[in-house]
């Protein structure tokens, strides 16, 4: 996890209306972790999904190893599905 996306995280979480509404303090955690996640799941996973592009599109050991695996992965299946039909 990038510095950058675990501190977007972190700021969500404190600007949270679920966090910050009258009440808050009286529900349990549970209750309150699941309003949060409700709250804050499309745009965390906005920026996950935007960081994972990144890595995809630069140079690195990460491109790689998911390059690789996608490769592998394609090809395990490309082999499963012609052994169905020999």
């Amino acid at each position: 996890l990038s510095l950058e996306l675990r501190n977007n995280i972190i700021s969500a979480v404190k600007q949270s209306a679920a966090l910050n509404h009258p009440g808050a303090e009286n529900m349990k955690v549970r209750q309150l972790s699941d309003a949060i996640h409700d709250e804050i799941r499309n745009k965390v996973m906005g920026q996950i999904s935007d960081s994972l592009w990144e890595i995809i599109r630069s140079e690195g050991s990460m491109r790689t190893e998911i390059t690789e695996t996608v490769v592998s992965h394609r090809n395990n299946n490309e082999s499963k599905l012609a052994s169905c039909f020999p």
